[in-house]
């Protein structure tokens, strides 16, 4: 990853743009895109802890990362013949390359593995604050021997930091103060921060992809398979042997398509076109937009937790929107 940082930054046409533009005005594309995938994911997560059992919450992913797979391989085919080619899969996987065919696919399983583990160990909500709240930071700790980003860089992405640690830190003392075991809390910390360090992963292994022509569609048609091999090879067992109905099926599955597969791949395409940074900083916003739908739907959280996380968007957006001006002039 090292060796693609300064590309994962650079700007650069995006080749499916089909028109020329200008630097700023793709990156401020992209931010846009994010915030748009954030939001409808944070809606959709809100929605699938409702509406989806517990017991079949890891089937809702692998089933929404297989329909995410799917659509991206028929979105790489339909785009290729719109371009007059029959694309194939043996010059992609050359394009793309076996070191980051690997890496994308195992940050994502990582990303997405070690976050589900982490939530059955400590809060879904601090769990979430704790994933995204260190990604700006870890983005500058990454691209610091490439940029040597500037002092008042790190401000914002600092705060994020202090603001989602404060707000976990509340929700992991109220919870060991309830009874919660500090092992099951310590570790579940760790690894939220391990699934948090591959999301960022995610978003500079695909900058660096979109970097040298690789498309949206095309990261999409390799990147999700091992998530929904491993999480369908988990829970299918299970789901035959409880006898689970081809209407229950089909309905988690619908969910899983609309509530996570789209989002998903609306932020594939964002995070090929914003700044990782940005991207980093925007994806910090999710769990107030997951708490916010939670609060919709009929949940209750603390004032102090509700008011850190509008804090942590409060500073993501200003920080974005800030550094999308200056870019602009």
């Amino acid at each position: 990853m090292t060796s693609s940082r300064a590309a994962a930054e650079a700007p650069s046409e995006h080749p499916s743009t089909g028109t020329a533009t200008t630097p700023v005005s793709r990156e401020g594309l992209g931010a846009l895109v994010v915030a748009l995938a954030v939001l409808w994911q944070g809606i959709g997560t809100g929605v699938v802890g409702h509406v989806v059992a517990p017991e079949h919450s890891v089937l809702t992913t692998a089933t929404a990362f297989l329909v995410a797979a799917v659509v991206g391989v028929a979105g790489w085919q339909l785009d290729g013949l719109r371009r007059g080619s029959r694309p194939r899969a043996a010059p992609l996987l050359a394009r793309i390359g076996l070191r980051d065919l690997l890496l994308v696919n195992g940050v994502t399983a990582g990303a997405f593995g070690l976050f589900y583990i982490a939530a059955t160990l400590i809060a879904p909500t601090a769990a979430s604050v704790l994933e995204v709240g260190i990604g700006p930071v870890v983005v500058l700790l990454v691209t610091w021997r490439a940029f040597r980003h500037r002092a008042a860089a790190w401000a914002h992405p600092l705060l994020v930091l202090a603001l989602s640690g404060t707000t976990a830190t509340m929700i992991l003392v109220e919870a060991s103060r309830a009874g919660g075991d500090a092992g099951r809390l310590l570790l579940g910390t760790l690894l939220c921060l391990a699934a948090g360090i591959c999301a960022v992963g995610v978003l500079l292994v695909s900058k660096a992809m979109a970097s040298r022509g690789i498309l949206a569609w095309e990261i999409s048609a390799v990147r999700f398979h091992l998530v929904w091999v491993l999480g369908l090879a988990l829970t299918v067992p299970g789901a035959v042997e409880t006898g689970l109905a081809a209407g229950e099926l089909a309905g988690i599955v619908l969910v899983g398509a609309a509530a996570i597969a789209g989002p998903i791949l609306l932020l594939q395409w964002g995070v090929t076109l914003a700044k990782t940074l940005h991207a980093a900083l925007l994806l910090a916003c999710l769990p107030a937009v997951v708490l916010a739908a939670d609060l919709v739907l009929g949940a209750s959280f603390p004032l102090l937790v509700v008011a850190g996380v509008v804090g942590i968007v409060l500073v993501s957006v200003f920080s974005t929107v800030r550094d999308r001006r200056e870019a602009a002039g």
